[in-house]
């Protein structure tokens, strides 16, 4: 049986067949035939027998050896059974299996090899243990342990390398981590991830532990409601329930059981007088509408104005009399509901109102990176939306939202809005239920922060409703969309004889397949490996991967072999050795996809090529054959900037490299490049392959066509070089030598001849290299400008910004580092340090300098330009003024600046927790108005989070808008402000005014200062928290 032969082994059997025919001497004497058993064997029938034997059961020859190198490639040396001699065994040996095997020295066949440097050597599911390959998950790697199938977070144990759960933990600064429970002490068992809030946050001993709307309950936790104790948070005369922890009409059954101002309708306390006893003032009486009213006054009212200017906000007319508001459901009776503070008839909101706005939107508490909502009756009233908010933890999230409904009850509908505001999808269908996925895909990333989502009825639509939230890791479309068919597949260029890629970072979305294609010649040898990475939900995320051959896949066709996982399955893989004959000429494509349309996971691809020979096909370069169809590495994206004098140049200094080119059997390749006057200038050609067979030739010629250096070797790297360029058109040739094929990467590299630097325009209106004599530049762009630095220039240039308010200034250079390297400092008018000193933004090391610099008022600003290294630079420089676009958004009071439009109070007592005021220029400041009644004391205060939050005072105003008290001389560096304001015998009018005196941006850059805003009862700063020894509070005094 023949088996394949290298020239070595035929000129070996040749030479065995030769001294076969000449085994002794045919003329007598003492020899005989080598086939005589008694002959004497001459010298040439030892070397036959020395050089093989002959099988007796196949009748086939086998050759002696000494070592594997004797062999055939496909044969190794072994032993005998005999153990007396070597013989030439069919098997592998050492360097002539596949890429990423080894030969298994016991079986003799080609396996795995296990060794690896670092865990990307290894198989998804293992990891790299001490230079071997080993089952296991990989720690710090995220996709090998992604959430359980409950959606609780895991990670890779570094001492079992298995997936193990992770707790909560917080550390003494309330920061919140997922650890290994041995790595936490005090873990929140009941939590599952670190957002939706940070649980660390809610950790309590007692309610004043917790941020207003909190309470602390029996777990420690800060929980939302209202509180049994201190301040309850309840507003209108409300107490909290302390079983459902809402904020409810206290419990009567007469009317002593409540408070002076409200009566007893038999269940609950109503604001209103009362009738038996009349506790009316002197002169007035108790009415049936429970309203204080005079003989000698009409009863009945006119309009809301009238009832509101006897009464306060909200009361209205009825069109008999005048009537209180009503501040909930409860106030009502059982077929109305309170709408905008009246009792009508219509839809009664949810529990979790008001929530109608974004900025009352309900915070969303997540089990993990799932919130539900189950459990809790939500209804959508009409032309009422319900508004909920929640975080992603990190950039690039899929947020899965899905809301349940029945439609034929009532048509819902839902928007999504992103951390800037911005409407990001709108889902009004005509079924039962609506759902929105917002995935990350290379032009649209998914941002970090706060979104809102808003439910609401369809026209005047109303129904009960409930949803769930998702985040998920990086299911969106990835980087490489489109590519959902054969057309738009990712080229692997893969022309060596032992080459692999890996593809990561991929992803599987709903209905979504990936393609793949790569080059084949006949009988090469091809692997793919899909490696399943999850999503973090623990399920749906079963891949697939199919092979199509040349031309497939074609109507009815299959592809040649699919790879399906079976559930849990870390990868698939499939592998068609060399000389496999299904391997043809042409191109191949991999598809991956879900087994069903529902699947949506992460995934990495492995595909290696093992060939007989470099492929020989059509690079991105191609066709350049001929010096005429030279490639213009001129138009080569990375290789050209606009040097010195505008002119398009080869970027100096570094290497540029032109990569996965092919040159084939008696090949030539040509390229065109431009040269500077002087320039120094190296081609060179840097095989790709391993073992390099053959020669190669680089050469450069001149426009005319004259060769000026050449290159001949067959060496990893060739090169070709030139000095002292004259300024023109050059051409490279590279050409394989007789039968030599190479794979190969094309680098350039140019030294820059000297460049000569004149006057732009500003040097040429007058030097303008000091501050004192910098050019006035309108705002915009200004081209072709030039630093002489290697003469020590600078170039200094000043604009004006104009306007009364706060800007956004940026100034920019546009330059090629490899040229040299600029500066750029921006300074205000009369500072000697510029603004940006000390910090990376105007002083960096690559292309381009950029420096903003935001809420900066009206003025005149300088630049300077200088080089770093004494280089002649030519750049273009942009100047842009725009008003500052805000991060603090307005509170809904404002404006309330000016006593004009100032925020009303009423007249009773105040206790606004979400108060804040805006950096801004001109200085924003909150006037508030409210009244004094008769024979009563206030005071007023505002508490806040001194330094790390900033810094304000209060000013107190009487009704003609003249100054009475101010704290701004208080010694600073309290927590609170007050402000004490004496009984009277007459109701009074008072302004007050918060102004801030800092907004810390280094503690917390949201650009504003919060603060609560209180009017209680009597004279004394101290009940109010905290407590603030030795400082004496202004009183006003209103003469």
């Amino acid at each position: 049986m023949w088996r394949a032969l290298t020239l070595r082994n035929c000129f070996v059997f040749l030479l065995m067949l030769v001294l076969w025919g000449c085994g002794g001497d045919s003329g007598g004497g003492q020899g005989g035939t080598p086939t005589d058993p008694g002959a004497d064997a001459g010298s040439d029938a030892t070397t036959l027998a020395d050089m093989g034997t002959v099988d007796p059961d196949q009748g086939e020859f086998i050759m002696r050896c000494i070592n594997d190198e004797m062999c055939p490639e496909d044969q190794y040396c072994r032993l005998a059974e005999d153990r007396t001699q070597s013989v030439c065994a069919f098997g592998c040996r050492e360097g002539n299996c596949g890429a990423g095997q080894i030969c298994e020295d016991e079986r003799r066949v080609c396996v795995r090899d296990p060794r690896c440097s670092t865990d990307d050597d290894c198989f998804g599911g293992e990891y790299c243990d001490d230079g071997t390959c080993a089952d296991g998950c990989r720690v710090g790697n995220a996709d090998d342990c992604p959430y359980d199938e409950l959606g609780r977070p895991r990670t890779c144990d570094p001492a079992t390398h298995t997936c193990e759960l992770q707790v909560v933990c917080c550390d003494a600064l309330d920061q919140c981590s997922l650890e290994l429970p041995n790595n936490c002490d005090s873990p929140l068992l009941d939590e599952r991830g670190c957002f939706n809030p940070n649980p660390c946050t809610l950790r309590c001993m007692d309610d004043a532990d917790c941020e207003s709307g909190l309470y602390c309950g029996e777990d420690n936790r800060c929980t939302q409601g209202c509180r049994t104790s201190g301040q309850s948070g309840c507003r209108d005369e409300r107490i909290c329930d302390p079983e459902s922890r809402e904020c409810v009409r206290p419990p009567c059954a007469i009317d002593t059981d409540c408070e002076d101002a409200f009566f007893c309708d038999g269940i609950v306390c109503l604001p209103g007088c009362r009738l038996e006893p009349d506790n009316c003032d002197r002169g007035d009486y108790c009415d049936e509408r429970r309203r204080c009213v005079s003989d000698d006054v009409p009863r009945d009212c006119v309009d809301d104005a009238e009832c509101q200017d006897a009464n306060g906000a909200g009361w209205f007319c009825d069109g008999t009399d005048c009537q209180p508001p009503c501040a909930g459901h409860d106030d009502c009776p059982a077929d109305e509901a309170c709408i905008d503070g009246r009792c009508a008839v219509g839809c009664r909101d949810d529990d979790w109102e008001p929530n109608d706005d974004q900025a009352r939107a309900r915070v969303l508490n997540f089990d993990g990176n799932t919130y539900s909502s189950a459990g809790t009756p939500l209804f959508a009233c009409s032309r009422n939306s319900d508004w909920f908010t929640f975080e992603t933890p990190t950039e690039g999230m899929t947020i899965d939202i899905s809301v349940q409904f029945v439609h034929a009850a009532g048509n819902l509908d839902m928007r999504l809005y992103g951390p800037d505001g911005q409407l990001l999808e709108t889902v009004n269908s005509r079924d039962d239920n609506e759902s929105v996925r917002l995935a990350s895909s290379a032009g649209n990333v998914v941002l970090q922060g706060r979104y809102w989502l808003e439910i609401y009825g369809r026209g005047f639509d109303e129904n009960d409703y409930s949803f769930d939230v998702t985040l998920l890791r990086g299911l969106g479309p990835d980087d490489a969309e489109p590519d959902n068919d054969s057309a738009s597949a990712t080229n692997l260029a893969l022309p060596n004889v032992e080459q692999s890629e890996t593809i990561g970072d991929r992803t599987i979305h709903p209905a979504d397949q990936d393609w793949f294609s790569v080059e084949m010649g006949q009988r090469d040898g091809i692997t793919v490996r899909l490696e399943m990475l999850g999503n973090d939900v623990g399920r749906d995320s079963e891949l697939e991967f199919a092979l199509f051959g040349p031309g497939l896949p074609d109507a009815g066709q299959g592809p040649i072999e699919a790879g399906v996982t079976d559930v849990g399955d870390p990868y698939v893989e499939f592998t068609a050795r060399q000389f496999n004959f299904l391997i043809q000429d042409g191109r191949y494509d991999i598809r991956v996809r879900g087994v069903n349309e529902d699947q949506v996971g992460r995934y990495r691809l492995f595909v290696g090529v093992s060939r007989q020979n470099i492929l020989c096909i059509d690079d991105v370069a191609e066709p350049n054959n001929v010096g005429e169809s030279s490639f213009n590495l001129m138009d080569r994206d990375g290789f050209v900037f606009n040097g010195f004098d505008g002119q398009r140049e080869l970027i100096p200094a570094q290497d540029l490299r032109l990569a996965n080119l092919t040159l084939c059997d008696d090949d030539d390749d040509w390229y065109q490049i431009t040269l500077r006057e002087n320039d120094d200038f190296e081609a060179r050609l840097e095989r790709l392959e391993d073992n390099q067979r053959g020669d190669t030739e680089v050469t450069i010629y001149n426009a005319n066509g004259n060769e000026l250096a050449s290159g001949l070797s067959g060496e990893r790297n060739n090169v070709a070089r030139i000095e002292g360029a004259l300024a023109g058109t050059y051409r490279i040739r590279l050409r394989s030598i007789g039968m030599t094929r190479t794979a190969y990467d094309l680098v350039l590299f140019r030294t820059a001849g000297p460049i000569v630097c004149g006057d732009d325009r500003y040097d040429a209106a007058g030097a303008n290299n000091e501050q004192g004599q910098a050019s006035l530049v309108a705002l915009g762009r200004h081209r072709d400008l030039s630093l002489c630095g290697a003469d020590g220039d600078e170039d200094w240039y000043r604009f004006v910004v104009v306007g009364d308010g706060v800007s956004t200034l940026t100034a920019e250079l546009t330059f090629a580092h490899a040229q040299g390297d600029l500066d750029l400092d921006v300074y205000a008018e009369g500072d000697v340090e510029p603004l940006n000193a000390g910090i990376r933004a105007g002083h960096s090391d690559t292309d381009d300098e950029l420096v903003r610099l935001e809420n900066r008022g009206p003025g005149t600003y300088y630049l300077r330009v200088r080089s770093v290294g004494a280089a002649n630079v030519r750049y273009s420089m942009n100047v842009t003024v725009e008003a500052a676009e805000l991060v603090c958004q307005d509170d809904p009071d404002e404006p309330n600046n000016a006593f004009v439009g100032a925020t009303e109070l009423g007249n009773g007592l105040v206790d606004r927790e979400d108060q804040w005021i805006c950096e801004r220029r001109p200085v924003d400041d909150d006037t508030f108005y409210f009244v004094v009644p008769a024979g009563a004391a206030r005071t007023v205060s505002t508490t806040f989070l001194f330094g790390d939050d900033g810094d304000l005072f209060l000013q107190l105003f009487n009704a003609d808008e003249m100054v009475l008290a101010s704290t701004a001389d208080i010694q600073r560096g309290n927590s609170k402000q007050c402000i004490i304001i004496p009984a009277a015998n007459v109701a009074r009018g008072f302004f007050v005014r918060a102004v801030p005196l800092a907004i810390n941006r280094i503690q917390q850059d949201d650009e504003r200062l919060d603060y609560r805003l209180r009017l209680i009862d009597g004279e004394d700063c101290e009940v109010i928290p905290p407590e603030t020894p030795g400082v004496n509070w202004p009183v006003a005094v209103d003469e």
